[in-house]
């Protein structure tokens, strides 16, 4: 082959060898940033089943040493729920690392971690709104029926006159539509933080693809 048949075929590969190196860099540009979402979004997972386990241990330990059924019954109750959200939890990152670890196509991949921390966020959120009123009504329930509620000095129960009543009952509203919105704008914000902006860099890569 002649010189000038040479490079002619070298020209000709040129714009192919460039457009596989474009490629080449921009799935290792996107392996890297795959790599740091999914690190951080690990991490966000092992932080929060920390925190689970945290107060799950703070729960047991109240309702073993507290004297009064009621506050033994009630953190009982809500230690189990911290136990079966920490089993969640652990569900969920066994997910992320077996997505991360698949041979799928990584558009594939982002799409199916996306698609399962969306729906994981928004039962989360679901999940701790109904937990509100359903802690009320049963502290309200164990507080009722406890014995301990009544006076060891008359043997009497404790009861509320018709003229404080009002003032209970409002009290009551405010602390309970405090409690509701507080936690609302709380859970929105944490889940944000935690979640949130790990599912807007992966929809950002998604696009990156699409594009």
């Amino acid at each position: 082959m002649e010189l000038d048949e040479l490079k002619i075929l070298w020209k000709d590969k040129q714009p192919l060898m460039q457009v596989v190196k474009s490629e080449l860099d921009f799935s290792q540009m996107l392996g890297k940033k795959t790599k740091s979402i999914t690190g951080k979004l690990k991490r966000s997972l092992w932080i929060e089943i920390g925190f689970c386990i945290t107060f799950l241990v703070a729960f047991a330990i109240i309702s073993i040493q507290t004297k009064y059924p009621s506050i033994r019954m009630y953190f009982g109750i809500f230690a189990f729920v911290f136990v079966l959200f920490i089993v969640v939890l652990f569900a969920l990152l066994k997910k992320i690392n077996k997505l991360t670890g698949s041979i799928l196509p990584v558009k594939v991949n982002l799409q199916q971690m996306a698609g399962i921390l969306k729906e994981f966020v928004k039962r989360y959120f679901q999940l701790t709104m109904a937990l509100i009123p359903i802690s009320l009504g049963v502290s309200f329930l164990l507080g009722y029926n406890d014995a301990t509620l009544y006076n060891p000095s008359a043997n009497e129960p404790l009861v509320i006159t018709m003229s404080k009543l009002p003032w209970v009952i409002a009290f009551l509203l405010v602390y309970i539509i405090g409690l509701c919105i507080g936690m609302y704008y709380f859970t929105r914000w944490y889940l944000k933080k935690l979640y949130g902006n790990h599912i807007q860099q992966l929809d950002v890569l998604i696009k990156e693809l699409d594009d």
